[in-house]
C-alpha cells in the first residue's frame, strides 16, 4: 500500500517537474528585452527583419509606425472620399450636360465642341459654331431633319386640301362668269336695239318736227290766202 503511494507520488512529482520545466522553457525563449539588444545603435540601424515581439522600444515605435500610418491612410482616405464627392457632383453635372447638347445637337443645329485650355475635356458650358454642311448652311440633327419631313407632309397634305378647294372656287367663279357673260352679251344686243331704235326715232322725230313746220307754214299761207279773198 505505501509503496502503491510512494509511486503514486513520485509519478506526480515527475508531472509537475516536467510542466514547471516547459514553463521556464517557454518563458526564457518569449521573454520581453526592455532595452535595446545593441547598446548605441540608432532605430534606423536595426535589423528591419529582427523579431519585434522580442523588444519592448521596437514594438513602441512599430505602434507610433502604424499609428501615423492609421492617421495619414485616415486623411488619404478623407482626401480620396471629397475627391469622389466631387468626382461624382462633376460627372452627373457633365452628363446633364452632355445629354442637353446631345438633345440640342438632334432637335437643332450641330455645334462643334469647344475644349477646356490646356485639357482635354469639353466645356460643356460653352457654347461652339455651328457646322456648315455640303450647302453651306448649319448642319441639322437627325430629329430636326425628321421634323421638317413630317412639318413639310403636313404642309403637303394641307396645300393639296386647299388647292383642292381653289379648284372648286375656281370652278364655281368659272360658272358664274359664263352666266355673266351670257347676261352681257344679252345686254349688248338689247343696248345695240335700244341705240338703233333710238336712231330711228331721232330720224322720225326729225321729218316729224319738220312736218309740222311744214303744216305752221302751209297754215299760215292758207291763212294769207283767206285774209286776201276777205276771210278770216
Amino acid at each position: 500500500m505505501m509503496t502503491t503511494i510512494g509511486k503514486a507520488l513520485v509519478f506526480v512529482n515527475l508531472v509537475v517537474a516536467v510542466g514547471l520545466l516547459t514553463w521556464a522553457v517557454s518563458a526564457f525563449a518569449g521573454r520581453l528585452d526592455y532595452v535595446q539588444k545593441a547598446e548605441g545603435a540608432a532605430p534606423g540601424d536595426e535589423d528591419p527583419f529582427a523579431d519585434d515581439t522580442s523588444n519592448l522600444d521596437r514594438l513602441q515605435r512599430k505602434v507610433d509606425k502604424l499609428t501615423k500610418a492609421i492617421q495619414g491612410a485616415q486623411a488619404g482616405y478623407a482626401r480620396s472620399a471629397q475627391a469622389v464627392t466631387d468626382a461624382e457632383l462633376v460627372r452627373d453635372f457633365r452628363a446633364d450636360r452632355y445629354a442637353a447638347l446631345l438633345r440640342d445637337a438632334r432637335t437643332g443645329t450641330i455645334k462643334s465642341l469647344v475644349f477646356l485650355p490646356r485639357s482635354a475635356l469639353v466645356d460643356v458650358t460653352a457654347a461652339g459654331q455651328p457646322i456648315l454642311g455640303v450647302d453651306n448652311q448649319p448642319l441639322k440633327g437627325l430629329e430636326a431633319v425628321q421634323n421638317e419631313i413630317v412639318q413639310a407632309l403636313r404642309d403637303g397634305d394641307r396645300f393639296l386640301a386647299l388647292s383642292e378647294q381653289r379648284r372648286n372656287d375656281f370652278k364655281t367663279l368659272s360658272g358664274e362668269i359664263e352666266g355673266l357673260e351670257r347676261r352681257v352679251v344679252a345686254q349688248k344686243e338689247i343696248a345695240a336695239r335700244l341705240a338703233d331704235e333710238h336712231d330711228y326715232l331721232a330720224d322720225r322725230r326729225t321729218d316729224w318736227d319738220e312736218w309740222v313746220r311744214t303744216l305752221a307754214r302751209r297754215k299760215a299761207q292758207i291763212q294769207g290766202l283767206m285774209t286776201g279773198l276777205g276771210g278770216r
